[in-house]
């Protein structure tokens, strides 16, 4: 993006994507609210310290540092200060920040079974052995 685009309008439009854009986002990611612990505490990871509600990060309990030695960095700065609750992370708020606040045309979501626990029994604690595991081990 050139400097002009920043501040010119007429400079944007020009270079800018088209408004028809077909855009396919191929790793869409939906947090069930049963996911323990939450989708809030998710968010509070990317919202970090002005997160509403929490005074450490949920992650990390020992504040480890991280590359820069922050135990719990902001994300995303658009976040910070903005309220947080439950609501907003419901099919309903996913299915409109994707498909009517962004350029997204097409989503492809999927269920991550590596880490979903199975009701079988043969793999206690464990990743689910097989799909049908993975779908009656998920709440």
């Amino acid at each position: 993006m050139d400097k002009e685009e920043l501040f010119e309008c007429k400079a944007r439009d020009m270079h800018g994507p088209p408004d028809d854009l077909f855009v396919v986002d191929d790793q869409l990611h939906f947090v069930r609210g049963t996911q323990a612990p939450g989708p809030v505490a998710l968010r509070a990871i990317a919202q970090g310290p002005t997160t509403p509600g929490f005074d450490n990060n949920p992650f990390n309990p020992n504040n480890v540092g991280d590359e820069f030695g922050n135990p719990w960095g902001v994300w995303n700065p658009a976040l910070i200060g903005l309220p947080v609750s439950d609501d907003m992370f419901g099919i309903v708020s996913f299915i409109r920040s994707i498909y009517f606040e962004s350029q997204v045309t097409v989503g492809l979501i999927s269920n991550v079974t590596a880490f979903v626990s199975g009701p079988s029994g043969q793999n206690p604690g464990g990743p689910a052995i097989d799909v049908e595991d993975a779908r009656t081990g998920g709440s």
